[in-house]
């Protein structure tokens, strides 16, 4: 069971993986960019030491339910990707950084 209290911190576990598969897919890269922005906001909303100014201001505001917002349609979007990258088949993908390599025909 995970924490209510620290969920700020699990959005950056995914970050590294998006950013390997904008290397296969550039639509990935704005997902990227959006989780970015967003768990940004969200340790700065949490966590007061960061910036208090910006503390203030990111809880006084509807920001922290937009962040929220935001965050699920990216993951029923990236969800609905997957789900269709994994139903095509392979011949019909790009294969991740060209592996395995076709030989050259004579």
């Amino acid at each position: 069971m995970l924490p209510t209290q620290i969920h700020e911190r699990y959005l950056f576990l995914s970050l590294p993986f998006l950013i390997l598969c904008a290397v296969e897919d550039r639509r990935i890269l704005a997902v990227f960019i959006t989780l970015v922005v967003t768990a940004t906001i969200n340790i700065f909303g949490a966590l007061p030491g960061f910036g208090p100014q910006i503390h203030a201001l990111i809880v006084a505001s509807p920001l922290p339910v937009i962040c929220a917002m935001v965050n699920l349609v990216v993951l029923i979007l990236m969800m609905g990707h997957f789900l269709l990258m994994t139903a095509q088949p392979i011949h019909g993908r790009r294969r991740l950084l060209g592996w395995p390599r076709q030989r050259p025909t004579a």
